[in-house]
């Protein structure tokens, strides 16, 4: 897996490159994967906080592109269906 390159857009529903967080995944067993994700220095929407800590938020939407990654790459969903996503948790320390 690289860091140097993200995953195709379509698979995160992303229209642009610079908006993809996910850099590859590997599958580990049936229902377990290895994710990499590279989180940009700066964002106009993700902007830091606190005393210059990532936004929580970033982490959120890393989870749902590996939502929606996983969904087609790996569990067939077809690209034109919707996802919902009804809760989403991250916790940081």
């Amino acid at each position: 897996m690289t860091l140097t390159s993200t995953v195709p857009s379509e698979l995160v529903h992303r229209a642009a490159v610079a908006e993809v967080l996910l850099t590859g995944w590997r599958r580990v067993d049936d229902s377990r994967f290895v994710m990499t994700a590279q989180w940009p220095r700066g964002h106009c929407f993700f902007t830091p906080v606190a005393g210059g800590y990532h936004d929580p938020l970033i982490g959120c939407e890393t989870l749902r592109q590996i939502g929606l990654l996983l969904g087609h790459a790996e569990f067939g969903v077809p690209f034109g269906h919707q996802f919902l996503v009804r809760d989403i948790g991250l916790a940081v320390r």
